[in-house]
């Protein structure tokens, strides 16, 4: 399930640009700059010191720069990651306080030199780059400012709340499918399969003609993954899943596995793998990785990318 952040804008703002409130009937004007003279806004931030955690805090509305767009954030979801960001286990903070959120929907209230025009006034998805820079802004505040090609233009009749979470998890599918291609290989493991990434991931190896590994830990979870065309859905909770995960592995030759959980689960993966396997770890769901049992069983370990035109 996801968690949604909505940001509602403030009724009594009838500038027809800026303007967002419910029922507003003033029409926007097409103009490349603002005259609002708002300079702070409330939004979810973290310090480099993570034991602080994550709190509200009033931070500068960010300045439209060459090449960027300024956003009123309507919807963000919640994902795994965003709780790794906020522990500073995931991606990378110079200042603070840094914004949180990685991804939304919104619309476009600026956009700066460079930009295409048929990006003002538009409803948008967009993400923030994993490297924290001076110009950008997380996507859990009012406003955001991120480089126009982290954006994707989406029609006015769809719900801000039904697309916010539409980029990060297909990304990441997309570079996990490439990878496996590089890699030369036709079959994976995938653990906490029944998330919402997790059946991205098996329509594409579906599509792409992938074997799947499913690993869930919930009975219903195996139907569900099953009823979505899965032929190889395990149950971690089940008694003989490392024999199970063992043969099925060696039988479909399934040398790769993508997990997000950590913990004892990668403990008994590592067991189950074929000589010469690679696990990529995207998450820590349920713990650190014992490193110690990935150099004896001689399965390496390695953090997963997306290469977005050179921007990570």
């Amino acid at each position: 399930f996801c968690i949604f952040f909505f940001f509602q804008a403030e009724d009594g703002i009838r500038d027809p640009l800026w303007s967002r409130g419910l029922g507003d009937v003033y029409k926007r004007q097409v103009s490349t700059q603002s005259t609002w003279d708002y300079k702070d806004m409330r939004a979810v931030v973290r310090y480099i010191d993570t034991k602080k955690g994550a709190a509200l805090a009033d931070i500068p509305i960010p300045k439209v720069i060459p090449e960027h767009v300024l956003i009123k954030v309507m919807a963000s979801p919640i994902n795994p990651a965003d709780e790794l960001y906020i522990m500073g286990f995931h991606g990378e903070v110079t200042k603070e306080p840094a914004c949180c959120g990685m991804e939304a929907a919104g619309s476009v209230l600026e956009i700066g030199a460079g930009v295409p025009k048929e990006f003002l006034n538009r409803k948008i998805v967009f993400f923030k780059l994993l490297k924290e820079t001076p110009e950008q802004c997380g996507t859990w505040a009012k406003y955001a400012l991120v480089h126009y090609q982290n954006c994707f233009i989406v029609d006015d009749s769809i719900k801000y709340e039904d697309v916010c979470g539409m980029l990060i998890n297909p990304l990441t599918c997309f570079g996990m499918v490439d990878l496996v291609r590089k890699k030369k290989q036709s079959a994976i493991v995938h653990t906490a399969a029944a998330s919402a990434l997790g059946k991205v991931l098996l329509g594409m190896c579906l599509k792409e003609k992938i074997d799947i590994v499913c690993i869930v830990r919930k009975k219903e979870h195996v139907a569900l993954l099953k009823s979505l065309g899965a032929v190889y859905v395990l149950d971690e909770t089940d008694p003989n899943f490392v024999n199970d995960l063992t043969a099925v592995c060696a039988k479909v030759n399934a040398h790769i596995c993508f997990d997000c959980v950590g913990g004892d689960l990668t403990d008994k993966i590592v067991h189950a793998l074929p000589f010469k396997s690679t696990i990529y770890s995207y998450g820590a769901l349920g713990g650190s990785i014992k490193t110690c049992l990935l150099y004896t069983s001689d399965a390496a370990d390695e953090g997963l990318g997306v290469d977005l035109g050179g921007r990570r």
